[in-house]
C-alpha cells in the first residue's frame, strides 16, 4: 500500500523496535538534548566519541505500532462489502442509519481520548 506516508511507516517501524531514524549529514550523531546539537555533532567531527542518546517508546507510540501492523494485514478494499452496497444502491434498498453513524463517531471519539 502506498499511500504517501512511507516515511511515517518508518518512523512508526523504528518506534516499535525502539530505534531512531538517523538524519542525513550528522555522521551518525544525533544532537544531545538542550544542547542545540553543536556538543554532540563536535564531538562527532573531532571523532570522540559521543554518549548514546536513549530512546524510550511510550506506550501510545507501540499502540500506534501495533495497530498500523495490523492495518496493513487487512486488505485495502472488502470486495464483498463493495458489491453489497452497489448492489443496495442499485435496487434502491441502501438506507442511512443516523443514529448509527452518531453512535459510530461518539465511540471513535471516546476511543481516541483514552490515548
Amino acid at each position: 500500500m502506498n499511500n504517501g506516508i512511507k516515511s511515517t511507516e518508518q518512523g512508526l517501524a523504528s518506534l516499535a523496535s525502539g530505534t531512531a531514524p538517523v538524519a542525513a549529514g550528522t555522521g551518525g550523531a544525533t544532537p544531545a538534548a538542550g544542547s542545540g546539537g553543536g556538543a554532540a555533532l563536535g564531538a562527532a567531527a573531532t571523532g570522540s566519541a559521543a554518549p548514546s542518546p536513549q530512546v524510550q517508546i511510550t506506550s501510545t507510540a507501540s499502540q500506534l505500532a501495533a495497530l498500523e501492523q495490523s492495518l496493513q494485514a487487512q486488505p485495502e478494499v472488502d470486495a464483498e462489502r463493495v458489491r453489497r452496497v452497489q448492489s443496495a444502491l442499485a435496487d434502491g434498498s441502501y438506507r442511512l442509519d443516523p443514529s448509527r453513524i452518531a453512535g459510530g463517531l461518539l465511540q471513535s471519539e471516546q476511543t481516541l481520548a483514552t490515548l
